[in-house]
């Protein structure tokens, strides 16, 4: 069971959002989830390498260079404070969410 691989404290607490691997265990969760964008990428790659013709397709160039954006974005969190990472998050997640649309 998730709680008790996680801890009992990590399950009763609502606000957390899990990240993880794609280790199916996790679909247990009952609560926000978000994948380790790392694995995400070693994800995209490893379907790629198994499937060469989706490595031109949009959906995959735009994952891959969305999740690469985030992933400077976030090596730099540090230096931007936290009003302009904040800011930063939000234009991702806005060029994100218009072109799921």
């Amino acid at each position: 069971m998730i709680v008790e691989l996680l801890g009992k404290a990590f399950g009763s607490l609502n606000d957390q959002t899990l990240v993880s691997d794609f280790y199916g265990v996790y679909d247990q969760f009952d609560g926000p989830q978000q994948k380790c964008l790392t694995h995400l990428l070693r994800e995209l790659r490893d379907t790629t390498a198994r499937r060469p013709e989706l490595a031109s397709h949009e959906f995959f160039r735009r994952c891959k260079r969305l999740i690469q954006q985030m992933l400077k974005l976030k090596k730099r969190r540090p230096q931007l404070g936290r009003a302009r990472y904040a800011h930063q998050v939000d234009l991702l997640e806005k060029r994100w969410i218009n072109w799921l649309r």
